[in-house]
């Protein structure tokens, strides 16, 4: 991207995003919904409507690098009234209260790859969102999501053309791949639907070849 483009594009950007107009626009936005959650400001300070108690929230972090990720947030939380702790604590301590929830704002990551299976429910399922280490971080409890996930994890992804124009479904792949040695070069008698897939992508399972190899090195 050239210097021109650079340019444009973080001007659309400021324009669009982050001008002071749509600044302004979303701490508005903020405060709207926190008064529907009954939340009003006093003194400069958020507080609940019925109780006093005061809104605040803590940044955890285990790497102090990432302070000051959670520090470019405070002034915007400062002019909505919201008290701002920023924690850095040790591996341990850090660990135990992701492992009980006990936090209220972090940065982390969940890895993906271009065949999303089982994982998912450990990131987003309401079983996973009760047990404690659990991914499900976020602690997602929906139906809805439930759902998606089981359409995800059984979707039937096909591989291209293989052996005699037959089209593999993703779970025949995958089960195939297991009863692969690849210092052998072959493959072994499967069961189930490898059973079913092994014929046709024996010939591939011999070497990096086609794209039928490359998917089910990838599962």
């Amino acid at each position: 991207m050239s210097k021109r483009d650079q340019g444009a594009s973080l001007a659309e950007y400021m324009q669009k995003g982050y001008s002071p107009d749509a600044v302004r626009n979303n701490l508005r936005e903020a405060v709207r919904l926190f008064k529907e959650g009954g939340y009003e400001v006093r003194d400069q300070q958020l507080v609940h409507a019925k109780t006093g108690e005061p809104y605040q929230v803590e940044f955890l972090a285990d790497d102090p690098s990432f302070e000051r990720v959670f520090l470019f947030l405070k002034p915007s939380l400062d002019r909505l009234g919201i008290g701002v702790t920023v924690r850095t604590v040790d591996d341990a301590q850090y660990e135990n209260r992701l492992r009980e929830w006990d936090f209220d704002v972090i940065t982390t990551a969940w890895s993906e790859t271009l065949s999303p299976g089982n994982e998912q429910r450990g990131y987003w399922g309401s079983q996973a969102a009760s047990e404690p280490g659990s991914f499900n971080l976020i602690g997602i409890k929906s139906p809805a999501v439930d759902a998606m996930i089981e359409k995800v994890v059984f979707i039937n992804r096909c591989a291209k053309v293989v052996k005699g124009g037959r089209r593999f479904s993703f779970a025949e792949i995958r089960s195939a791949t297991k009863c692969f040695h690849p210092g052998r070069g072959t493959t072994p008698p499967a069961l189930g639907q490898a059973a079913r897939a092994r014929s046709g992508l024996s010939e591939r399972f011999r070497g990096p070849r086609g794209p039928a190899g490359r998917l089910a090195r990838r599962c």
